[in-house]
């Protein structure tokens, strides 16, 4: 994870540095400390992953590389897929908890667009489903 990536989930939530720290429980001074610059953060792996939770909370995913993006690019990027939340993919560390809820999401999205005559939806998201149950095991891991 980079410091610009915290910066700029901050910014698409609309949170604070206070906000960050009540909602991941890292300290404020952590979060001061660790968001200036460009460079990788160095900082403890429980730190990062409380703040890269809190991130993922509201919807916000860091991926890594072109074919996890690629793959749920198209779906993510609108809102309901991932717990009713706004998603975006912020490239960084494998997709954890979003492959693991995406097909269940997308399928009762699709039912739901199909019932109101959205056939083209409904297909993506279904389709985005498919994908996403036939990922290999260590893409969600």
């Amino acid at each position: 994870m980079y410091r610009h990536q915290i910066r700029s989930a901050r910014a698409i939530l609309e949170w604070s540095q206070e906000e960050l720290a009540r909602r991941s429980g890292v300290s404020l001074p952590t979060i001061k400390r660790i968001e200036p610059g460009m460079s990788a953060i160095q900082a403890r792996e429980e730190t990062l992953k409380k703040i890269k939770l809190a991130f993922e909370a509201e919807g916000i995913l860091f991926v890594d590389g072109p074919h996890v993006g690629a793959l749920l690019g198209v779906v993510t990027a609108v809102p309901g897929i991932v717990q009713g939340r706004r998603c975006v993919l912020i490239k960084t560390s494998p997709l954890e908890p979003a492959i693991a809820i995406l097909p269940a999401d997308a399928i009762k999205d699709a039912k739901k667009a199909r019932k109101e005559g959205d056939k083209r939806w409904a297909d993506i998201l279904e389709s985005a489903a498919h994908m996403a149950e036939n990922l290999p095991p260590e893409a969600g891991s």
